[in-house]
């Protein structure tokens, strides 16, 4: 861009000049907007929201959610940074406290487990516990402006979501389709999309991602059947080791020659260009996979 033009610099000026006299007035929160917030009686439900904006590929930034369920206005909480310091300090020490009040009742069992379950105490109060743990990430990193504490609550929300995802009968499920999104590297880079830099939040996402795989029984990322199509495993190269790769790559490549032997038998139109480059690309792609070190 060319900044030498006089007009553009005028421009350029003009907009620093309004955010600084715009954003020199911090947001006050009226007595309506706390009073939302320290009246609410049910942080059950908040948490499962919580917990379902987390483990999809909006991540911990809970902003929204939060301005939905206690019903505020959500322009206020977008412009959150812009807060009186202690405004926000407030908001969010009463936000933590009343999620750590929250106790492991029975009516934990209508918002965290699949209907007509009976957990065990136990089971609920670790289904509780996890959702708590995944919340106060949540918040800490909502109101974290500096992003200094953003890739370790990314790291302990997300084993905190692993252990949930493998807790019996609880929500949400751990179907292999389901914790295969979960751990894509496609979801870490949408959920930390917004952070100034984005890389070590990713990398802490990943080795949680790659301990709780390694470590688990499942083994769906190994066979050619754990993908949808052969070009989502490149979301996952992060987390698999180097036999397991070939594994993978030999299942794909099995494919391909039944198919190229099928393309050399066939007659010969302009469909089988097209399959014949489709089969190279396919092969081409197969072949240049290679494990994240």
């Amino acid at each position: 861009m060319n900044t030498n033009n006089e007009f553009l610099n005028k421009v350029i000026n003009l907009k620093e000049d309004i955010e600084n006299h715009v954003y020199s007035k911090k947001i006050p929160l009226n007595t309506s907007f706390i009073e939302a917030i320290s009246n609410d009686k049910n942080t059950l439900k908040l948490l499962k929201e919580i917990t379902y904006t987390v483990s999809a590929s909006v991540g911990l930034d809970v902003h929204e959610k939060l301005g939905k369920h206690y019903d505020t206005s959500y322009t206020t909480w977008n412009r959150m940074k812009y807060w009186e310091e202690q405004s926000k300090k407030d908001v969010q020490k009463m936000i933590l406290e009343k999620i750590e009040e929250v106790k492991a009742t029975a009516k934990v069992d209508e918002f965290f487990f699949y209907e007509d379950e009976k957990p065990t105490k136990e089971l609920r109060e670790k289904a509780l516990s996890l959702h708590k743990i995944i919340a106060e990430c949540a918040i800490n990193y909502t109101f974290d402006n500096d992003h200094s504490e953003k890739p370790d609550l990314q790291a302990r929300a997300f084993e905190a979501l692993l252990q949930l995802c493998e807790l019996e009968s609880a929500i949400p499920g751990n179907d292999n389709v389901s914790m295969r999104n979960l751990i894509s590297i496609s979801r870490f880079i949408a959920i930390t999309k917004k952070e100034s830099d984005p890389t070590p939040s990713i990398n802490a996402l990943k080795a949680v991602a790659r301990n709780w795989y390694q470590n688990s029984d499942r083994d769906f990322l190994e066979h050619k059947s754990g993908y949808h199509q052969y070009t989502y495993v490149k979301y996952y190269l992060y987390i698999i080791t180097s036999e397991q790769l070939e594994q993978v790559r030999n299942e794909f490549l099995e494919e391909v020659e039944s198919r190229y032997d099928e393309l050399k038998a066939a007659k010969w139109d302009h469909d089988a260009i097209n399959w014949a480059n489709f089969l190279l690309e396919k092969t081409e792609c197969i072949l240049s996979w290679e494990v994240e070190e």
